[in-house]
């Protein structure tokens, strides 16, 4: 488990760096933040946001993302 999260957390730091890069367009239920929440996933609802603080794109209140890395509303988690 704690490998999954490593590799989900260094994921996330990635894709945001990218979007970065491309300026502030994020993706469809996105919205560009100044504080990415990596934990913000289907599997892990509700656990706080962790210590490393970078901008990036984040998904929209009562989103979370997905296996495949897409913003979906909770009920469809």
């Amino acid at each position: 488990m704690g490998n999954f999260k490593f590799l989900l957390v260094s994921s996330l730091l990635v894709l945001s760096l990218l979007q970065l890069s491309r300026g502030h367009t994020c993706g469809q239920n996105e919205h560009f933040v100044d504080c990415v929440n990596p934990f913000n996933t289907c599997i892990q609802k509700g656990v706080p946001c962790a210590p490393l603080c970078f901008p990036g794109c984040d998904c929209l209140p009562d989103h979370f993302r997905n296996k495949s890395g897409a913003c979906v509303r909770k009920e469809l988690c």
